[in-house]
């Protein structure tokens, strides 16, 4: 699974402009849906007919990755999504 969670360790992080504002529309859509930005990245995916492959080491990781399916992404944070790529 993508790890977008701004706690995760990552040896080498790079931010670039893009990427800072991928994450701020990411961030925001995690707020006005209520979801994790794990959840909100699936969602995304699955609403472009996207059936990702989700690695996880616990219970509650599979448990967040299969709430994705219920998170409502609307046409206006779809395309918000991919105007920020």
């Amino acid at each position: 699974m993508v790890t977008c969670a701004p706690t995760s360790p990552s040896p080498r992080r790079t931010t670039t402009r893009g990427t800072s504002r991928v994450l701020g529309v990411l961030d925001e859509i995690t707020v006005e849906t209520g979801a994790t930005r794990n959840q909100v990245v699936l969602a995304w995916l699955l609403r472009q007919g996207i059936r990702p492959i989700v690695g996880v080491s616990s219970l509650a990781q599979l448990d967040e990755a299969v709430d994705a399916v219920d998170v409502p992404l609307g046409d206006g944070q779809l395309a918000r999504l991919a105007a920020a790529r």
